[in-house]
Order: C-alpha cells, then structure tokens, then sequence
C-alpha cells in the first residue's frame, strides 16, 4: 500500500486517499472505517530524522510573510536563503506563500517570481534556493571518508515553466559538488520528487563543529560559470547546473517557482516527511534566529509587547531600583549572535526608545554569548527616572 509523506490522518473518501499525490511504496495501513491511519507493522517503513530547517516553510520570524529581495541573498523564510545574480536586468522577488499557492494538504510554500525577466543570463549568473546544515548535524553521514552513506531528498515543486531543473549538493567550501536534475513534466502543477544521492567518499568535509557542513541548492537557473557537462557524480566544483539547461524563470517576466515541504535523510529511499509541531520547530529556527518580537509579528513594528526595558529612578536614598537590560535567550544560539536593537516607538534599527524625553537614542551592546546578552544606551537628557525601551534581533544564521 502507499505510504505517506505528509500530515496524518490521511481521510478516505470514496475508497481512495484525500491527497493521492502524497503518498509513496511501501507502507501498511490500520483502517478504522473512516480515516485511514498509518500504523508501522513489522516491515513497514519508519521515517528517518529530517536533517532540513523549517522543512515545511511555515517559519519566517524576519519577514512574516513580506517579500524580500532575492539580489542580496537574503533569507526569505527561516532556513532558505533566494539568491539572484542578474547582471543583465533580471529582478526577482521571494516570500512564503499561503495555503491557496501551496501543495494540497500542506500551509506553506516558499515561493519565487521573476519581477522583470533578464535579457539574458551571463556566464557568473544565477538564481537559486539554498539551505545550509551545520557540520554538527553531518556527522552520521561520514562524508569524506569511505564509510560515507548515501542521502534522500524529497521535496515538492511547482513551476510556471515545464522543464528539466537541477539541484545541486554541496560542502561548506563550495569545493565539491553533486549536481542532479529533475523534471517538472506539467507547467503550474505540484510534483513530488525523491533524489538519492551517493555518499562521498573523496573531497574535504568539515563533520563536526557550528560552521556550513552541508548545502542543498534548488537551481532556478544559471551561466555557464555554475554549469557541468556531467551529472550525478560527486565533481570538485562549484557547480549549480548543467550545459545546456534551460534559463527560462531568469529570462521570462513573471515566471514563478515554488519549493513545497521537503526532507534530507541518510538512507537511499525515502520516508515519511513527518511534521513537528510549530513551536518544537520555532525552538529548532531560534538557534539561528531569535526576535523579541511575538510571533506574527514583524521585525521593526511600533509595539511594546515583548520589549526589554532598562528603568531605574531613584527612591529615598541614592538606590537605583528595578534595573532591567539583560537578553536572555529562549535557546542557546549556533554561536555568539549579532544583535540589533530596534526602537519600539519608531522600529528604527540601532535604537531605544527614551519614554521620558520621547526620544529615540543609540544602543549599544555591552556583551554577547549564545545564551545571552546586554544592552545599554544614554538617555536623551537628565533625569531622577531613566526608562529605556528597545526590541532587539539576534541573528547566527549561516
């Protein structure tokens, strides 16, 4: 029987699944009359850890849902990073997407649309989705050495333009590269696809330690600088695609490419894309990226609630009472963060807010760590009450 790579339970209607399109071999199924459940007996498949960030793109702490701009690499969700090197006139522009422009059954997308098609794509051009894994989470791979083993990568796509794509598997340095394509058979239509991988057994991979270990890239299109002759073999390269390819999304005003929930496991077959919940997720995207901002919320919005607030005012003696301006982190950061502070009455980045002068001033961090740090900033002007108010971001992403 079929087996499931996405939410349980799957509804049985009419003697056929809900969501046909998200189901794979090799599963045994319970039956309760009504909704058929996925139940692991002997031999069945169990899903393997997914080793992909916000692999179901329902986290955006930075941007909330707003487009960014692909030009300068920016992280357009939790996790995935959209790059566009254009320099003949391509614009793009990226965001997650809702429910309506996502696979069925699924809330999130991360979606990307070419603004102003390039006239045409030079050699060191390209666009690209790209997720980077810490060497800490490759360990059990053992690439480099010859007990390598091999990965699956499953993920949904969907494009304006039907065509032969590529991802591209990469170390940290960028020095060794697996380049594999894909093809999107029916034009604005979700696919699902499961690529394995070969373990590599040659090169230098970095297996330990907070730095880039990995990198997966979804290549939307690219010069012939990125581009091999060769396929699905591991190449010491920097490479994104292949001869050839088709560039149409970079060329081609208003073209669109979306990338669905997707996972990256040691194995060479794929199981079942099982989704945490949102808040073991947000736990997972907060040792990268944390805001004080509440969830929802955008980075810079005018509010004051989740704000660190520095007050001290003098009581009978010369006391300064009910100081505050420690950042305590809810989960230890990769490594020491940078931090901007926002104001909460303007969302102007590097400042606080002085509520006694209504006055914006500058912030200063006085000490970082990855499970804590400190701000401070000098009133506007003299005062028996100082009251200091400030949002803060603090960013190790990869």
């Amino acid at each position: 029987m079929p087996l499931p790579i996405g939410p349980f339970p799957y509804q049985l209607i009419n003697g056929t699944l809900a969501d046909a399109n998200q189901v794979m071999a090799d599963f045994n199924w319970l039956l309760n009359g009504v909704n058929s459940l996925p139940w692991p007996l002997p031999g069945s498949q169990i899903a393997n850890y997914n080793k992909l960030l916000n692999p179901f793109m329902e986290i955006d702490q930075a941007n909330e849902g707003a487009a960014t701009n692909p030009a300068t690499n920016s992280f357009s969700i939790d996790g995935y990073r959209v790059g566009l090197n254009s320099t003949a006139g391509g614009v793009g522009a990226a965001q997650r997407q809702a429910a309506a422009a996502s696979p069925l059954g699924y809330q999130n997308s991360l979606g990307y649309t070419t603004a102003t098609g390039a006239s045409s794509v030079p050699a060191g051009d390209y666009a690209q989705i790209f997720t980077r894994l810490e060497a800490d989470d490759i360990n059990d791979t053992g690439f480099g050495t010859s007990n390598a083993q091999a990965l699956t990568l499953s993920f949904y796509a969907y494009c304006t333009i039907a065509g032969t794509y590529y991802v591209s598997f990469s170390n940290g340095a960028g020095t060794r590269s697996y380049i594999t394509p894909y093809t999107i058979s029916t034009a604005s239509t979700w696919q699902l696809f499961s690529i394995a991988i070969p373990g590599d057994t040659a090169g230098t991979w970095t297996l330990s330690g907070n730095t880039t270990g990995f990198q997966v890239s979804w290549t939307l299109g690219t010069g012939t600088t990125y581009q091999t002759v060769t396929t699905n073999t591991w190449q010491s390269a920097n490479l994104l695609g292949a001869t050839g390819m088709s560039n149409a999304i970079l060329t081609t005003t208003n073209a669109g490419f979306r990338l669905g929930p997707c996972k990256l496991e040691v194995g060479s077959a794929a199981t079942p894309m099982l989704r945490q919940s949102f808040q073991q997720e947000l736990a997972r995207c907060q040792r990268y990226y944390e805001k004080s901002y509440d969830a929802g919320t955008a980075v810079g919005t005018s509010t004051v609630t989740g704000q660190s607030q520095f007050f001290a005012g003098l009581s009978t003696g010369p006391t300064w009472a009910g100081i505050s301006r420690d950042i305590p982190f809810k989960t230890n950061k990769r490594a020491a963060p940078t931090i901007t502070l926002y104001s909460r009455n303007t969302g102007a980045p590097g400042k606080v807010f002085d509520l006694i002068n209504a006055a914006d001033v500058a912030g200063s961090i006085i000490q970082q760590g990855t499970s804590t740090s400190s701000w401070t900033a000098n009133p506007a002007a003299g005062s028996s009450t100082v009251n200091l108010n400030a949002h803060w971001v603090a960013d190790a992403r990869l």
